[in-house]
C-alpha cells in the first residue's frame, strides 16, 4: 500500500485490486474488484447522504454497488474482504489505507432479482478506516464550504430573561429551518406564559419540539391529576408536568400514575435546557465521550458556560457549554469510571468493555447513598429501576435487564425483541458466560444443573481455547461470576429477518448491567430467537 496521505495515480490505485480487476462507476465512486482486494476510490466533495467521505474515520456508500454486497461486507460477520480507499483529487489519489464494513442498511427484494437465498439487499453502508485521516487531509476529501455559524449572543439574556434567550437561541440555531405557517389546533387548555413562548418561538417548526425527547404540541397537551402533561420521554419512561397556573411553575417527571419527582427547575428554565440537551444530541454533527475532572476544565476554556443551575436530566446534574455553533453537554454522575485495558484469550473480562479489569468500583447501595433522597434517580424516572454506578447503569431484577437490552441496540440497530436467557435443563436464569469477541461467540453455562448452550449461532465458531471468562469489576478474584444473560434482536422492517443480535448481561451480585458482543445475521435466520 502507497504511504499516507501520498498522492498515486488512479492506475496505481486500481492496481491494489490485483490482475485483471473489474472496473464499476457509480455516482461519484469507482469500485476495483480483483482477487487481491476490492478498491474504492471517491470523488472528493461534501455530499450528506451520498457516496463520500463523511468524517475523519468513515465512509458513506450507497447503491447500486458492484457485483455482491460481499466485496463490502464479507460472506459473514466472520470474513473480513481487504477494502482499501481512495480519494480522486486533481492531482491523484489520496489513499485512505484499509476500510472495513461498519454496519449497513437493506430492504427486502423479490426472489427473483437476488436469488431465493437471499431476500435482502444493501441499500447502504458505513466503512470505518483504519487510520483516522488527519484534519488537514480530511480537508482535502471533505472540503466544506465555509458557512456563518449560530452565535451565542443569546446567552447574555441570563439568567435573568430565559424566555427571551429562548426566542433567540432558536432563530439561531433552526434559523436554516423555515417556519411553518399552519391551521393546526391550539390548547383547549389555558398554559402557562414560557410554554405559550416555547411554542411562539417553535413557529411551527417540529424539528424544534425535540426528536430525543419531546415536547407536545399544543393540542394534545392533557391535564392529569392538577397538571398538564406537556412532554414525553422518547421510550414512555416518563412524562414531563407542570402546573397550568402561575408565571413560570416548577416541572416534574411523571414517573407513574399519581408518582412524580420534582426537576426543581422552573418552565422557563427548563425549556431553554430542554433545546440545549436536544441540540446536544441530535445534530448532524455529534460526539460523546468521558470526560475525566482533568479533562473538563480544558473544555470549559473553549466553551462558555450557561449560566443556569444544573439540570436534572435525568439521572444526574446537566450543565451546558456553548460556542460558535457547537452545543456541549455535560452529564456528571457521581462516582469515577472504571479503567479497564486490554484482555488477552484466557483473561477475565470486563463485562461493560470486554477490557481487562484495573480496577473496582461502588456498589449499587453506595451510588444510591451517594445521589441522595432528594436526586432523581433513573429508576424514579423509568418504572425500572436502573442507576448509575461509576458511570455503569445497574438494575435490580431481571426486568431491568430486559429493558437494559431494548435501549442499548445491537450493531447500531433497534432492537425490537429481547429474549431473556432460560436453562433448557431446568428453568434456571443464572449463568456462568464464556465468549470469544473476535469471532464474535458465546457460551453460557447453567449455574444450577450445568447445562452448557451456545447462543445463537456461536457453536458453529466455537473454540475452548480462545474462550474467556466474563467477570464483574465488583470481584477481584479470579472465578466466574453470576449473570442473568438476555439477549437483543434487531429485526428488519417487515420482522421476517434477523439483521442482528447483542449480548447483555446483569451482575447477580451488584447488579451492574453490562454489554457483552453484537454482531451481525447475514443470513437473517429467524431460528436464532429460540437459541438465546
Amino acid at each position: 500500500m502507497a504511504e499516507h496521505w501520498t498522492l498515486i495515480s488512479q492506475q496505481e490505485a486500481v492496481a491494489y485490486a490485483g490482475t485483471d480487476a473489474e472496473l464499476f462507476h457509480g455516482d461519484s465512486v469507482t469500485y476495483a474488484l480483483g482477487a487481491a482486494a476490492t478498491v474504492v476510490i471517491l470523488d472528493t466533495g461534501d455530499r450528506p447522504g451520498g457516496n463520500g467521505v463523511c468524517s475523519r474515520d468513515e465512509i458513506f456508500l450507497r447503491d447500486p454497488f458492484p457485483g455482491p454486497a460481499t466485496a463490502l461486507t464479507g460472506a459473514d460477520h466472520r470474513d473480513e474482504p481487504m477494502i482499501l480507499g481512495f480519494v480522486r483529487l486533481p492531482d491523484g489519489c489520496l489513499p485512505l489505507g484499509r476500510l472495513r464494513f461498519g454496519q449497513g442498511t437493506y430492504v427486502q427484494v423479490g426472489a427473483d432479482e437476488d436469488g431465493p437465498g437471499d431476500p435482502y439487499r444493501m441499500a447502504e453502508c458505513l466503512l470505518h478506516l483504519d487510520d483516522p485521516l488527519p484534519w488537514d487531509a480530511l480537508d482535502l476529501a471533505r472540503p466544506v464550504p465555509s458557512q456563518e455559524l449560530p452565535d451565542s449572543a443569546w446567552i447574555s439574556r441570563l439568567p435573568d430573561d430565559p424566555v427571551r434567550a429562548m426566542h433567540e437561541f432558536v432563530s439561531r440555531w433552526y434559523a436554516d429551518v423555515p417556519a411553518v405557517t399552519n391551521d393546526a389546533p391550539g390548547s383547549p387548555l389555558p398554559l402557562p406564559r414560557p410554554l405559550l413562548e416555547f411554542y411562539r418561538a417553535a413557529a411551527g417548526r417540529e424539528e424544534v419540539l425535540g426528536q430525543q425527547n419531546r415536547i407536545l404540541p399544543p393540542a394534545r397537551i392533557r391535564q392529569v391529576g392538577g397538571r398538564l402533561v406537556f412532554g414525553v420521554e422518547n421510550q414512555g419512561g416518563f412524562d414531563l408536568l407542570t402546573d397550568p397556573t402561575g408565571d413560570d411553575p416548577d416541572v416534574w417527571y411523571g414517573v407513574a400514575p399519581g408518582e412524580s419527582v420534582a426537576t426543581r427547575q422552573p418552565l422557563s428554565g427548563f425549556l431553554l435546557q430542554f433545546l440545549l440537551s436536544e441540540a446536544a444530541l441530535v445534530n448532524l454533527f455529534g460526539a460523546f465521550a468521558s470526560v475525566t475532572a482533568e479533562q473538563r476544565p480544558w473544555i470549559e476554556r473553549l466553551l462558555q458556560p450557561v449560566p443556569m443551575s444544573p439540570m436534572h436530566w435525568p439521572t444526574g446534574l446537566t450543565s451546558h457549554y456553548v460556542g460558535p455553533g457547537v452545543v456541549a453537554m455535560f452529564v456528571t454522575g457521581p462516582t469515577e469510571q472504571p479503567i479497564c485495558g486490554p484482555a488477552a484469550a484466557g483473561d477475565r473480562l470486563c463485562t461493560h468493555c470486554g477490557g481487562q479489569v484495573s480496577v473496582g468500583n461502588t456498589s449499587a447501595a453506595e451510588a444510591t447513598r451517594a445521589l441522595g433522597d432528594d436526586m432523581p434517580r433513573h429508576g424514579e424516572m423509568a418504572v425500572v429501576v436502573i442507576i448509575e454506578v461509576g458511570g455503569w447503569p445497574t438494575g435490580e431484577t431481571v426486568e431491568d435487564l430486559t429493558e437494559y437490552a431494548m435501549a442499548e441496540g445491537a450493531e447500531g440497530y433497534d432492537v425490537h425483541e429481547v429474549r431473556l436467557c432460560t436453562c433448557a435443563g431446568c428453568g434456571g436464569h443464572v449463568f456462568g458466560l464464556r465468549g470469544d469477541l473476535e469471532e464474535h461467540a458465546a457460551k453460557r453455562i447453567c449455574r444450577d444443573c450445568g447445562t452448557q448452550h451456545f447462543i445463537a449461532d456461536s457453536g458453529q465458531y466455537w473454540d475452548d481455547a480462545r474462550s474467556a471468562i466474563m467477570v464483574c469489576e465488583c470481584d477481584g478474584d479470579g472465578d466466574e461470576e453470576d449473570f442473568n444473560v438476555a439477549v437483543g434482536y434487531s429485526l428488519y422492517a417487515d420482522g421476517d429477518g434477523i439483521r442482528a443480535i447483542a449480548i447483555t448481561s446483569r451482575c447477580v451480585a451488584c447488579g451492574r448491567l453490562g454489554y457483552w458482543d453484537d454482531w451481525m445475521i447475514r443470513g437473517g435466520e429467524m431460528h436464532l430467537l429460540d437459541l438465546a
